[in-house]
Parts: structure tokens; sequence; C-alpha cells
């Protein structure tokens, strides 16, 4: 396994049987039983500091209407361009983290 492999979480996520990615929802992971482990665990923990530290826990919708992803999108770009970024900047940032090139 190549330096760049061996520190990218998807390509150790898929070596250890922890979870997968799939198209029908790019950038969220399936998490297989073993990754359901480390995840429940890792949840556990950070319950567990958020109690100690007096945090309160809530939840929000998984699915939301479009117009919340095209406000955020217009945040960001506003965003973007106060920081001296062009759209098509931004654009690349968005597809770079999506694993597009």
């Amino acid at each position: 396994m190549s330096e760049k492999n061996h520190r990218d979480h998807r390509e150790l996520g898929r070596l250890l049987d922890l979870f997968s990615f799939h198209e029908i929802a790019p950038g969220a992971p399936f998490w297989h039983p073993k990754g359901m482990i480390i995840f429940r665990e890792l949840e556990r923990y950070a319950r567990m500091i958020n109690d100690r530290e007096g945090y309160d826990e809530i939840s929000t919708p998984i699915i939301v209407k479009k117009e919340v992803f095209e406000k955020v999108h217009r945040w960001g770009v506003s965003f973007a361009k106060k920081k001296g970024l062009k759209e098509e900047d931004l654009q690349k940032i968005i597809e770079q983290s999506r694993g597009k090139k």
C-alpha cells in the first residue's frame, strides 16, 4: 500500500472491512459490523465526556428540504468571496472533498 493510501481513511475502511461508500449516498459511510463496534464505542465515549461536561444532546433530521442545501451553498459562496476565493475555486474544493478530480 502506498504512503498516500496508507493515510486515506476510505482505503483503510475498505481494507479493514469497517465501512464502504456507495453512489446512492455519496460521502455517507455504510457501516459494516466491525466498523459499527468502533463507531458505537466512540459515540459512547463522546457521550460520557459531554455528560461529564454538562452538554445537552440533541438530534436533527437526516433528510431536509433541498432549499436548506441551496442556502448553505449560497452562504459558502458568500464566505468564499469574502475570503477572496472565486466561486470556481470553491467548486473545485467541493469536488475534491467528494473525491472528484
